[in-house]
């Protein structure tokens, strides 16, 4: 994860205890994430998330993992196949291009062996889902435990190739110890709160079409 503690900037009265966004902000820290942030203008839009955040608060995912992470239990947190937690993952915008590249060379090869079915397992491997701070997705950021498994068949009828994603995401939720204001923000809550770094599992499924010889149209 890229950073438990920046989110805190913006923030306002998610715990209750003496530290207000009000004060934190007097920091500096509002201007580490620009207003004008978009993702969308490189095809790559978080929009559709639920409650999109604006830069000075938190979307309710993002909330949900602070405030466990505030709260000090340690608890390790599993959502599998839970409904909120796939339509929020399915709509990221970085997940959805690396989905739909995979499923695009995976139907050029069944294409291209005459194969009306694909299966393929991965291993764990890294990836980076966002990079700011008051979002679920930038408190995940990245992870180096992302996997999936993956079934593909060719629909005659629709004339498409249809990959249906059984992913999984395992990250732990802390602070980076190699961002300075993350070190800051953590001395900060320490003060006030008892934080306590956690593990969190996500499963959830997602379907990818691929139109009969779309691949043609990228090169």
């Amino acid at each position: 994860m890229g950073g438990a503690i920046g989110g805190l900037a913006y923030s306002a009265n998610i715990f209750e205890n003496k530290v207000t966004s009000t004060k934190i902000v007097d920091v500096g820290y509002k201007f580490i994430i620009s207003p004008d942030y978009n993702d969308g203008e490189y095809g790559l839009d978080n929009s559709g998330s639920e409650d999109p955040a604006a830069p000075w608060f938190f979307d309710k995912k993002g909330e949900e993992l602070l405030n466990h992470w505030l709260g000090g239990s340690g608890k390790n947190l599993n959502f599998s196949y839970d409904k909120s937690w796939t339509t929020y993952m399915g709509k990221n915008g970085f997940l959805q291009q690396e989905l739909r590249k995979r499923a695009i060379a995976r139907s050029y090869t069944m294409y291209s062996g005459k194969k009306n079915k694909y299966s393929e397992v991965s291993g764990n491997f890294w990836f980076e889902i966002d990079n700011t701070y008051n979002t679920g997705y930038g408190m995940l950021h990245g992870t180096q435990y992302f996997s999936y498994i993956m079934n593909g068949k060719y629909d005659k009828l629709t004339n498409s190739y249809i990959f249906n994603f059984n992913l999984k995401w395992t990250d732990q939720i802390n602070y980076n110890r190699k961002v300075l204001m993350d070190r800051v923000f953590n001395g900060i809550t320490r003060a006030v709160a008892n934080p306590k770094d956690y593990w969190i599992t996500i499963k959830w499924i997602q379907t990818i079409i691929i139109k009969n010889k779309e691949w043609e149209r990228l090169q």
